[in-house]
């Protein structure tokens, strides 16, 4: 089960970096996420997304199960959120 979340997490986190490149052709959005900033190149998006597939990977693979579940639970969540409304500002994907 752990392995399912971590990929669903890399899926996930994926899905939001697509997105979010997507921002620059949107000139009236602006980024929410504080440490990218509102209008972030791509160079940037691809670090912080990089970091946090690392990260994650890295967390899941060293947390007791039920601290992995609630781990990989909650940044499902977090993501599924993030995904969802980027689709409704129309940063989504067709």
């Amino acid at each position: 089960m752990i392995i399912f979340l971590t990929i669903l997490g890399i899926i996930s986190l994926l899905w939001d970096l697509s997105q979010t490149l997507n921002i620059k052709y949107h000139e009236e959005l602006h980024e929410i996420n504080v440490i990218l900033g509102p209008h972030p190149s791509d160079t940037k998006i691809y670090t912080y997304f990089i970091f946090c597939m690392v990260g994650f990977v890295l967390t899941m693979m060293n947390l007791p199960d039920i601290l992995g579940y609630i781990f990989g639970i909650s940044v499902l969540a977090l993501e599924a959120w993030a995904i969802q409304n980027n689709i409704k500002l129309g940063l989504g994907h067709e």
